[in-house]
């Protein structure tokens, strides 16, 4: 009985069944929303004056975008989406410390993703993805009344996998939570007399890193 139960479950899990919203021949048009904002507690120390300072780092994001999927076949759909993206930091310790950023991006993506249903109100979709952004940045210092700024500008190309928590209230909504995401970034930067930077990083989240939703609208059959 047992093995009987599992194998019934394992089925639905790696193949999953067809319903009207994941068959062949639909598509999806629909807007992504995250937000996400965090207080962390810095401790710097500055070699030149041996002294320890403390900061306060305030760092609010929001992304918005659209996208549109057409399945290529049943549970197996193809993505593309835009997105815009502010990024503001505030730094707030001492004197000597005291910075206010501001980023802004504007991106691209394409996605695959996998579905599987179940008893077509409730399910998941993974993936892959690759998210192409261009990015701007203005960072004020707020030292000594300074109000020196640094402006930068680059760009970001991100690879990854993710996934996602789906629930239809009706046939043709659906709404999607983000559970995880698996990535690597490249990017680089040009702060003008500032210097160039680049660089790598693999990143890892499970439902910790904001709040990620996608409001989707299916149309076709």
């Amino acid at each position: 009985m047992k093995k009987t139960l599992f194998t019934v479950i394992a089925f639905i899990l790696f193949t999953g069944c067809a319903f009207a919203q994941t068959d062949k021949g639909n598509s999806t048009l629909g807007i992504n929303l995250q937000f996400y904002r965090a207080t962390t507690n810095n401790n710097i120390f500055d070699q030149a004056s041996g002294t320890m300072y403390t900061q306060d780092q305030k760092n609010t994001n929001f992304y918005i975008g659209p996208n549109f999927s057409t399945f290529l076949s049943n549970n197996l759909d193809l993505g593309v989406g835009l997105q815009y993206g502010l990024t503001k930091i505030n730094n707030v310790g001492t004197a000597y410390y005291t910075q206010k950023q501001t980023n802004y991006n504007y991106g691209a993506s394409i996605y695959l993703r996998k579905y599987v249903m179940y008893e077509s109100k409730i399910g998941i979709r993974t993936g892959p993805y690759f998210t192409y952004n261009r990015n701007s940045s203005t960072v004020t210092n707020l030292s000594g009344g300074s109000g020196m700024e640094t402006k930068t500008t680059g760009n970001s190309y991100t690879g990854g996998l993710n996934l996602d928590l789906l629930f239809y209230p009706t046939k043709k909504l659906g709404v999607a939570l983000m559970l995880a995401n698996l990535n690597y970034q490249h990017y680089n930067a040009d702060s003008g007399v500032a210097g160039n930077s680049d660089g790598d990083g693999v990143n890892f989240n499970f439902i910790n890193n904001g709040l990620g939703v996608s409001v989707f609208y299916t149309f076709g059959k």
